[in-house]
């Protein structure tokens, strides 16, 4: 009579029997250990490959702290940092014999599994544009470069959040409309060259990037009001535009007026307006009253907003933080400002050592005043 062979255990029954064993948090030491001890010397020597490639290029490398203050001060701050992986790294392809190998270095950048933040200056090629779609865990990109060719390679990251782009004068609206169509992209910022802002590519690439349903900040320095009409008014089927915006930053705009102002109603979520060296007066001051969530308002570099802006900034309560530096707000226009119940932070050139004292003493209480 033959007898018949036992069955082989199943992988949940090994499982079971290695976690019952005595043995099991020996096994589990040694093998944290190994994974470990593996992970750091594929981290050195990679990244010790990429920090050679940043210094050829003059850029500079981020790690990210990942042994705490008191080994770094008993082995020392340079040696431990080099078993840090790299979180951020910034490029310079400027000189001429640097182009010829940036599609090597950009190679590189393809084992930075921790890579966050990217920083890269020069032109690329649909070659180099290629290496940045194996950059699965990239949150910010700032790529100066064709916006066209940054496009196929970020545009398919999963956890791409933050894009910063330069547009062309001749940049297509289908650019904007491709950004706009990230779903997960909730930082955009756009910089235009001299007299590209006022194109109408860009007129046009507003109205696209109005639709999208994902940016939370936006920075740009418009032409004209056209162009802040483009970005808010009504969408085609009456919905609102960017309605998850909560700052907008078109510090730097020109041509702006008041009727232009008045559109920003439509970005229901705004809390943050930056209007910094904006050619802004007081005439064009009234709409901000109609954003009634603003908490935050940036008036810097407008020597234009005198005292007869404060009854609009004096009747915004729910401002919590307030920047009117280089303004010609006076004093008295300052201490009236102090009395909205809300503010925490106000930044403002009062005077001298007694003004300053004053206005500290009838800010709100936890009200902090920068004078820098």
């Amino acid at each position: 009579m033959t007898e018949t062979a036992p069955p082989r255990p199943t992988l949940r029954q090994r499982w079971h029997r290695l976690r019952t064993s005595p043995r099991f948090p020996f096994v589990l030491f040694f093998g944290l250990l190994v994974a470990g001890s593996l992970s750091q010397i594929y981290c050195y020597w990679w990244d010790v490959r990429i920090e050679r490639m940043v210094v050829r290029n003059q850029g500079s490398v981020e790690r990210i702290n990942v042994y705490p203050p008191w080994i770094r001060k008993y082995l020392g701050h340079q040696f431990v940092r080099r078993f840090e992986p790299i979180r951020s790294v910034r490029l310079r392809f400027a000189m001429p014999e640097r182009i010829e190998r940036r599609h090597d270095d950009l190679q590189l950048l393809r084992g930075a599994f921790f890579l966050r933040e990217l920083d890269l200056f020069g032109e690329l090629s649909s070659d180099d544009a290629k290496h940045l779609r194996y950059l699965t865990v990239l949150k910010t990109a700032r790529v100066w470069g064709d916006p066209e060719l940054v496009l196929d390679g970020v545009e398919q990251l999963p956890k791409l959040t933050a894009l910063e782009l330069p547009f062309e004068l001749s940049t297509d609206p289908s650019i904007y409309r491709r950004v706009a169509a990230i779903p997960q992209l909730e930082r955009l910022s756009c910089w235009f060259k001299d007299g590209a802002g006022r194109s109408p590519n860009v007129e046009a690439g507003f109205r696209e990037l109005a639709q999208s349903r994902s940016l939370h900040r936006l920075e740009a320095r418009l032409g004209d009001e056209v162009q802040l009409f483009a970005l808010t008014n009504l969408l085609p089927d009456g919905s609102p535009p960017l309605p998850q915006l909560r700052e907008l930053c078109i510090g730097g705009s020109r041509r702006l007026t008041g009727r232009s102002l008045a559109n920003l109603k439509q970005l229901l979520s705004l809390i943050h307006l930056d209007l910094s060296y904006a050619e802004i007066a007081d005439k064009k001051m009234a709409p901000l009253k109609e954003l009634p969530y603003l908490r935050t308002l940036y008036l810097e570099g407008n020597p234009e907003i005198t005292d007869e802006a404060v009854a609009v900034l004096a009747s915004m309560h729910n401002l919590q933080s307030l920047n009117v530096k280089r303004t010609n707000i006076s004093k008295a226009g300052l201490l009236r400002l102090a009395a909205l119940p809300r503010l925490r932070c106000l930044r403002a050139h009062p005077g001298g050592p007694e003004a300053r004292a004053e206005l500290r003493h009838r800010l709100p209480a936890g009200c902090e005043l920068d004078t820098n």
